[in-house]
């Protein structure tokens, strides 16, 4: 869609997200490229293509390569290139005619002849750059080429007569996934030193999707791509008899980008439960472009900390590690070569990996942490999660942890928790021993702690008052044997003074299948009207936001995805009215695949007084944070039910308006039926908690019994939901104890107070809620 003009005063757009690649990967740091090096349990003539490499590189006998001798700028060449790539098993070739483009000692640059307008000479003089004499700032060695940090970091690739890499920038051809994406690969069949005609290259050939890479980022992804595929060249020359993990070599590779300061890939999939469970060393050939994005998040996160826990130069030293045998090593094997000179493991770099994947707070420890910025807001949501306000306990799950993988199991507002950890019935002998048990607990007003069991440990408890409790189950094994699950049952006991039912509100189908997208004005605001249950209690907002660079028809200069999340009151009018609550928040991945959203969820915290008693009806929002022009966008969902709900501050209309009334003429798109991707869930007090008959005011009780030894009750009474500590100090004005700090309901409360350990004497126990702080004391008799 093309500028028109709108209500706003200024051009609006109708806004193309881009398809395939980036709507799978709409990354705040661009477009990302699949590749699709040649595995030869797909392409089998490269496994004999290979062997007749090194035989004849051992006997002396290779022939010279096709880019040998010194070549004029401008000379054509014909290259054979594959074609349906994205088709395993295929071994399709079509013969291309090349244009020679830039060249120097290490590397020549060839553009499909039949091309026109995709490269300039100042693209070409970029990208020399790059492969030959500097990379980015953020590279290791800014000052140095991809070829040669490549080098530097994982040796030399196969020998080859004129000793360059031919770079072959054209159309790749990708079979029934044609356009999908930005594709590069080589191939072992170019090592082939007499293939069969119209097959292989007889020399060390990269190639490169050349239109789709300049209209999906430009020279950076080409250079990119570039780096990433000729960590695959020099692995072809450290692999015997058994090829390399593709997990192994694709992370290598997803590396071989960051170390030359290229983009990142977005890592999301740490937000989908369901890819916790994938087995780490797991690629899923033949799948779809967007599940096998995962496995390069997946393989370029797990190297990534590797080289932050023990450098650049040993973590690209597993390319060439060899075992006792004198045989390359393949798979966990090369790393456990690696990591035991730094006094490692890879059983303990597994369990760590995935304690930092939900942690990532290098201030609690660097291991629980990355050290690049753009990995700073990579966080796991837990597997499961089990709050402690709206479920009975006990509570048990049933865990079922395949090779490599970590799952995280979590509980919510929960008090004095006690963890039992038991074998699953289907668990085998040797389950204990492939098992890592971490706890990562986050207390109500402490700091976060993180704690290793044995993993022979049956049972844990954990005193006091928690926000969240998450216990990391890892599998520590992976091998070529492929170790059975892990298999727990794990049961979760809390003190709970009241257990609420939950009523969860949305109005959208979590698809944007009328592709509605606006370009808004910065201080516009998005928001959703929602009816607050009796006596409820605002427990989560889950949001969607969408922004400017998502898209292929905008020139917006910064990345930076901030908002706020906002909560008004109504005016009286039906429009939000007086703001009650805000914050700043950020998203590190998109959150709308193709058209479906991706929401996130927010915590509202339960000590927020102004939303302590929540007025009938609430409307909650989005807005823009900061000053960069990496705005909002109008993207709602299709309304599925309840009454019309979206409202938009429309600054050029003066206010709020109803999301209807939008001025959409112009777009000849309906704004009727439409409901913005924002919802709540609400806390709700049970029937018979509401029914019995409510205190006039706070209300503190003498404990009972008193004295005592060595426990005792307390009861207290609130007239409504507030937010309430209850403390126990000792005879010096010290704190011994916080028994409760958080949002409580209505009505009568009763809690249990342990004194084991405690010194006999007389105690001060105090009530603080919001407007006043009740006390009384009590004795502890021994």
């Amino acid at each position: 869609m093309l500028p028109v003009p709108s209500a706003h005063g200024q051009d609006a757009v109708g806004l193309q997200l881009e398809e395939a690649t980036r709507s799978v990967e709409a990354s705040t740091h661009g477009p990302r490229a699949i590749h699709v090096t040649g595995d030869e349990r797909f392409f089998p003539r490269d496994a004999e293509a290979w062997e007749k490499y090194r035989s004849a590189r051992a006997s002396g006998m290779l022939p010279l390569g096709k880019g040998a001798g010194s070549t004029p700028i401008g000379t054509e060449q014909e290259f054979n290139v594959r074609t349906n790539l994205l088709d395993q098993g295929s071994n399709d070739w079509i013969t291309l005619t090349f244009t020679l483009r830039a060249d120097n000692d290490v590397a020549n640059v060839w553009v499909e002849s039949s091309l026109t307008g995709d490269f300039s000479p100042e693209n070409l003089e970029e990208l020399e750059a790059f492969i030959l004499t500097s990379t980015p700032e953020f590279s290791y060695s800014p000052d140095r080429g991809i070829i040669a940090n490549d080098n530097d970091t994982f040796g030399d690739p196969p020998a080859d007569p004129d000793g360059k890499v031919d770079i072959l920038l054209h159309d790749i051809e990708e079979g029934d996934g044609n356009g999908c994406c930005v594709l590069g690969y080589v191939t072992n069949a170019d090592l082939d030193p007499d293939p069969p005609p119209g097959e292989g290259n007889a020399s060390n050939v990269l190639y490169v999707d050349l239109p789709d890479g300049m209209n999906q980022g430009g020279v950076v992804n080409i250079a990119g791509t570039i780096a990433h595929e000729y960590q695959h060249l020099i692995h072809f020359e450290y692999v015997d008899g058994t090829n390399e993990l593709t997990f192994i070599n694709e992370g290598m590779s997803e590396w071989a980008e960051v170390i030359n300061g290229f983009f990142l890939r977005t890592i999301d999939y740490l937000q989908e439960t369901s890819e916790h469970g994938q087995k780490l060393f797991n690629w899923r050939h033949g799948f779809s472009t967007s599940t096998i994005d995962k496995d390069y998040q997946r393989a370029g996160l797990f190297t990534t900390y590797i080289a932050d826990r023990i450098g650049r130069v040993a973590t690209g030293s597993v390319v060439q590690a060899k075992n006792e045998a004198g045989s390359f090593a393949v798979g966990s094997e090369g790393y456990d070569i690696v990591l035991q000179d730094s006094g490692l493991t890879f059983s303990g770099i597994v369990a760590d990996f995935h304690a930092a994947n939900f942690i990532n707070d290098r201030t609690v420890a660097e291991k629980y942490g990355y050290s690049l910025s753009q990995r700073e807001g990579v966080k796991a949501v837990p597997t499961i999660e089990i709050d402690g306000q709206v479920t009975p306990s006990p509570s048990t799950t049933s865990l079922n942890v395949p090779s490599g993988a970590g799952k995280f199991l979590s509980w919510k507002n929960v008090t004095d928790l006690e963890l039992t950890l038991a074998l699953s019935s289907t668990a085998d002998s040797k389950t204990r021993d492939r098992t890592s048990f971490r706890i990562v607990a986050e207390p109500a007003d402490g700091f976060t702690d993180v704690i290793d069991l044995l993993r022979t440990e049956t049972s844990y408890t954990l005193p006091g008052v928690y926000d969240r409790v998450t216990l990391i189950v890892a599998h520590v094994k992976t091998a070529f044997s492929d170790p059975p699950p892990l298999a727990y049952d794990i049961t979760g006991s809390w003190e709970a003074e009241t257990v609420y039912e939950t009523e969860s509100v949305s109005y959208d189908s979590g698809e944007n299948s009328d592709t509605l997208f606006f370009g808004l004005q910065e201080a516009d605001m998005q928001a959703n009207a929602f009816d607050v249950p009796a006596n409820g209690i605002l427990s989560t907002v889950s949001v969607a936001p969408v922004f400017l660079n998502y898209f292929n028809n905008t020139t917006v200069e910064s990345n930076v995805t901030d908002f706020q999340i906002k909560i008004w009151a109504d005016d009286g009018t039906g429009s939000p009215g007086q703001e009650l609550y805000s914050r700043d928040e950020s998203v590190t991945s998109s959150r709308i695949s193709g058209l479906s959203y991706n929401f996130i969820e927010f915590d509202i915290p339960s000590d927020e007084p102004a939303l302590a008693e929540l007025p009938d009806r609430i409307y909650i929002g989005i807005a823009n944070a900061g000053v960069d022009d990496n705005i909002l966008v109008l993207s709602p969902a299709v309304h599925v039910q309840g009454e019309p709900s979206s409202y938009l501050n429309d600054v050029s209309a003066g206010g709020w308006i109803p999301l209807a009334e939008f001025d959409h003429d112009k777009f000849d798109k309906p704004m009727e039926g439409q409901a913005f991707p924002i919802r709540a869930r609400f806390l709700v007090p049970t029937a018979s908690e509401v029914a019995s008959e409510l205190p006039t005011e706070v209300a503190l009780a003498q404990n009972y019994p008193n004295p005592f030894n060595p426990s005792t009750t307390i009861a207290y009474a609130l007239p409504r939901p507030m937010h309430v500590r209850l403390s126990v100090y000792n005879a010096l004005g010290q704190r011994v104890a916080t028994v409760v700090d958080g949002m409580q309901q209505a009505g009568a409360h009763e809690t249990r107070v342990d004194a084991t350990g405690w010194a006999s004497g007389v105690y001060l126990y105090a009530l603080e809620s919001e407007h006043r702080t009740l006390t009384q004391r009590m004795v502890v008799l021994k």
